[in-house]
């Protein structure tokens, strides 16, 4: 973690009220992860007070190493940060929090965005399909929003051989209805459970068997609204595929102090993170008689700031 100035490459607009800041700190972007955050300050004065935490939308590691942040104008700070301009060096701390691990073996990934939650999904995109520092794999991407001006970075993604899926609530581009439901649509023809299933085409059939889901799409990953996150781990969980979130949240300090970005998730072994899917067991206790201190919580709180922003779906209480 650090704190720097960093120097304004490019602010610029790239859809009605959104922007995307270019910024050159080469010691963030050396050590960030796709799924990490920073917390930038917004002006020169006390007034906003706090900083704001933005998803680090980019990484770019050669010349002018730096990051891009996609924010999105909706209320004092942002408006503010909408007239920065090139040259300026605005303060900012991170890279801050846990990203996205795709360590181990991974078949095709599916990446779910919702609004503004594309943000961070561009960098792990780039990632995964061997553009940034991954290795080649195929990448779907699905893009919801409430209206076409709502979807966000089809260009980009299209332009590192991500396969783009879009949905709008009111129908103005793509799929008329919420993005989930092109996922679940999707996951289903994957996994042979829908009547017009392509699994033929993607999976090895073994004396007349069709393998899980897990033998081909490794992993979910998702970023948006608490609602669409919510469905996704549903889908996810139905179709046995381990599920990544990235999740938002109010946060004041950024680094685990204030305690006021808290969510709740589920009672595990002390010290144990599950991540990608795969917890390891609790080991059963010896004998009858287990001690009230090793007894395990069903719910705790963690610090989206801190142990997250990426979650394990399963781990995350849905309130």
């Amino acid at each position: 973690m650090y704190q720097v100035k960093s120097r304004v490459i490019k602010n610029e607009e790239v859809a009605e009220g959104y922007f995307r800041l270019s910024l050159e700190c080469p010691e963030v972007a050396v050590k960030a992860v796709p799924g990490q955050f920073v917390m930038l300050r917004v002006g020169n004065s006390y007034d906003p007070l706090l900083r704001r935490p933005f998803s680090i939308h980019r990484i770019n590691k050669s010349q002018q190493s730096g990051i891009e942040i996609l924010y999105k104008v909706i209320g004092k700070g942002t408006g503010m940060m909408a007239h920065i301009k090139a040259g300026e060096v605005p303060s900012l701390i991170g890279p801050l929090g846990n990203g996205f691990s795709i360590n181990g073996e991974l078949g095709e990934a599916l990446v779910v965005g919702g609004g503004i939650g594309a943000a961070p999904l561009l960098a792990l995109a780039e990632k995964l399909t061997g553009k940034g520092e991954g290795e080649d794999r195929k990448v779907s991407v699905f893009l919801g929003g409430r209206s076409k001006e709502d979807i966000l970075c089809v260009e980009e993604f299209k332009g590192i051989g991500a396969e783009v899926h879009i949905a709008t609530d009111d129908g103005s581009l793509g799929h008329k209805g919420f993005v989930t439901e092109l996922l679940e649509k999707y996951l289903s023809r994957l996994t042979g459970d829908s009547p017009d299933s392509t699994a033929p085409l993607h999976f090895a059939r073994k004396s007349g068997t069709v393998p899980s889901a897990t033998s081909h799409v490794s992993r979910l990953f998702s970023c948006g609204p608490h609602l669409m996150s919510k469905r996704v781990a549903e889908i996810a969980k139905k179709h046995n595929t381990p599920c990544q979130v990235s999740l938002e949240a109010h946060m004041a300090c950024g680094v685990g102090a204030c305690l006021g970005c808290v969510i709740k998730v589920r009672g595990q072994e002390p010290g144990v993170r599950s991540r990608g899917g795969v917890t390891p067991p609790l080991q059963p206790a010896t004998g009858c008689f287990v001690p009230c201190d090793t007894q395990l919580p069903e719910t705790s709180f963690k610090r989206v700031c801190m142990e997250g922003p990426v979650f394990d779906a399963e781990e995350v209480v849905w309130d």
